[in-house]
């Protein structure tokens, strides 16, 4: 009875380029609902991309609130604690730089 759901709602690619590189950003929405009679302790976990190109840059931009913990993997982990019938919305941006004639794959 912990409903979770996690949505895309940003994903812009920056016209500009900046010394020849292009920037990806993206933003994600994680919705959790408690419906249990009683407290839920959770820990929710989550991923950005991690590049094996030395060219390509991942940073997590903005993350609210801030994940308890973010491993070498790009894995962000929040501990929470909702009462009954609480609801909690977790966000992150996250950014993808790359060179303008380098294809990424793998990102959504």
């Amino acid at each position: 009875r912990i409903k979770i759901e996690r949505e895309l709602k940003r994903r812009d690619v920056d016209k500009r380029l900046i010394g020849g590189k292009r920037r990806l950003q993206y933003g994600y929405q994680i919705e959790i609902e408690n419906a249990m009679p009683g407290e839920a302790h959770l820990m929710v976990q989550d991923q950005i991309p991690v590049s094996t190109h030395e060219d390509i840059k991942v940073r997590l931009e903005e993350a609210s609130p801030r994940p308890a913990r973010q491993t070498e993997l790009n894995r962000l982990e929040w501990d929470l604690t909702l009462t009954p019938n609480a609801k909690q919305t977790l966000r992150f941006d996250f950014s993808v730089e790359h060179p303008q004639d380098l294809v990424v794959t793998g990102l959504p």
